[in-house]
């Protein structure tokens, strides 16, 4: 068999069901979640094309309890909105977080505004582990 660039998903990286928990984000702040260690806890989504939201990260995203969001932009009218509209419309009745920029983000260095806003991995894992044991 020989390699098909046509069977690349060019949309999103997903782990796969095993949890009751999905965490969302994209970009560079993935890395800060797969440095969570929060495998077993919640299964993870990352965008690659984050808007629009696409038909097949509602239905991804529908079959969870519980949605984690995580994003390092303006959480009011950002992704997180998007699929919360997105997943209204599928009739979702699950719990959504959404952890975003609030507010006018003075000069700093990328890893203390990372840190400020909880988009760190410790912080991602704090409020992941919070979740669960909420859950359980």
């Amino acid at each position: 068999s020989s390699f098909n660039k046509a069977d690349i998903n060019i949309n999103y990286t997903y782990t796969g069901k095993s949890a009751e928990i999905l965490t969302v984000t994209y970009g560079r702040i993935f890395e800060n979640l797969v440095n969570s260690g929060c495998e077993g806890k919640s299964d993870y989504l990352k965008l690659i094309k984050i808007f629009p939201v696409q038909e097949e990260i509602a239905d991804i995203c529908a079959a969870y309890d519980k949605i984690i969001i995580f994003e390092e932009s303006y959480e009011f009218g950002g992704i997180g909105e998007h699929l919360m509209s997105a997943l209204q419309k599928k009739g979702y009745s699950g719990n959504i977080e959404i952890h975003g920029i609030t507010e006018f983000v003075k000069q700093a260095s990328v890893e203390s505004a990372l840190i400020k806003y909880g988009l760190d991995a410790d912080s991602m894992r704090k409020n992941i582990v919070s979740a669960w044991e909420k859950m359980n």
